[in-house]
């Protein structure tokens, strides 16, 4: 079947690019053809690239360490860039570029389906019908697939767009319960919920599909953050000393690019997976971060990046991530100092739970393709 798919692929984030090419990547293997729409949000809409966003995420000193940051590290952001621009390149197939809303409609109805997600395209901030292909004249066929909402509520004013944009879809899923809850309000039923793309993987397929190597090296503690708080790198020092690693950073935030330890500025995505499967420990407040962590069965402790009051929180998808899998005593609270004595990860349960949820998260999916 010709399948296109709906998502952001585009933004500069290692998630973002893995769970594009993880979702390409399981229906290839399938024998479908498989490609991505290449539309360009309206600038108005992009997420994450606003001032006013960064500054209410990370506050405002932190935003200047950044920008401040980039200036100073700008050659090796840029082979970043480099790299992040190429790795779509090299593992997905990707429509030509869309310029017009015409453009638009007449890419889409080459395919025989639309798959929309995953990843937070349905995150009401940056609503647009592009993320749900809500174009009259689109005939193909659509479902989502783990598409996230990735905020608490959602604003009265964008229900009845949601509702109206939801309506021709013959197969909806998301990713989080919260998700479902509140798309149920809308739509008047409760949509499935299924695993993120990146989980529809095995350890051994991502593996092979980046030639990654198991190295025998010093242990380490890596950190990734995508929040500056200055509590988190307390509990990185205290966990690197009492567990005698040293620290590696994917340096991301403001904070990141100078804090002590073996700095990774340019690493592109393999250099992302890389250092996670061979890393001993792992401190973050990334959802996929955590996931991968999971995948690659590390000890790792996830923080809250958010305070719980705050409208745009993000945190209970990963606190669904942690409960699903029975580890939420590796959970750390917003502006935890420091980490209880808690078991190692039990790695026989984790990796059960995750098979049966891939067979359930794969049969969901397949079923809608052929429905």
């Amino acid at each position: 079947m010709k399948i296109g798919i709906i998502t952001w692929f585009r933004y500069e984030n290692y998630g973002t690019k893995l769970q594009a090419i993880a979702l390409q990547n399981y229906l290839r293997r399938y024998g479908h053809n498989v490609q991505m729409i290449d539309f360009p949000v309206p600038s108005s809409q992009r997420p994450h690239k606003k001032k006013k966003i960064l500054t209410r995420v990370y506050g405002r000193i932190s935003y200047e360490i950044l920008k401040y940051a980039h200036k100073r590290y700008n050659s090796q952001l840029a082979r970043k860039t480099l790299k992040m621009e190429q790795v779509i390149n090299e593992q997905c197939i990707v429509t030509d570029p869309i310029k017009t809303d015409e453009d638009y409609v007449n890419i889409c109805n080459q395919f025989n389906l639309l798959i929309c997600g995953s990843d937070q395209i349905w995150n009401p901030n940056w609503y647009h019908p592009y993320y749900y292909a809500d174009f009259p004249e689109i005939k193909a066929k659509k479902i989502s697939y783990a598409p996230s909402i990735g905020i608490r509520e959602i604003p009265e004013e964008k229900k009845e767009l949601i509702g109206k944009s939801l309506k021709s879809f013959s197969l909806i899923t998301v990713r989080e319960n919260k998700a479902s809850a509140l798309l149920e309000t809308i739509i008047g039923y409760k949509p499935q919920k299924v695993l993120d793309p990146t989980m529809l993987l095995t350890k051994e397929q991502w593996i092979n599909l980046f030639s990654l190597k198991i190295k025998k090296k010093q242990r380490y503690l890596l950190c990734y953050f995508l929040s500056d708080n200055r509590n988190h790198w307390t509990v990185v020092r205290k966990l690197a000393k009492e567990k005698n690693m040293s620290i590696r950073i994917i340096a991301q935030t403001g904070f990141s690019y100078f804090y002590k330890g073996r700095k990774y500025m340019d690493a592109g995505v393999k250099e992302f997976l890389d250092l996670i499967l061979n890393a001993d420990y792992i401190l973050t407040d990334s959802f996929h971060g955590t996931v991968f962590s999971l995948l690659f069965e590390k000890e790792v402790y996830t923080f809250e990046r958010f305070q719980d009051d705050q409208f745009f929180s993000q945190n209970d998808r990963v606190r669904e991530l942690m409960d699903e899998f029975e580890i939420s005593d590796h959970l750390l609270k917003y502006n935890t100092r420091r980490i209880t004595c808690v078991p190692p990860i039990n790695y026989i349960t984790v990796d059960h739970r995750l098979s049966q949820l891939r067979e359930k998260s794969a049969t969901i999916l397949n079923n809608g393709i052929l429905k």
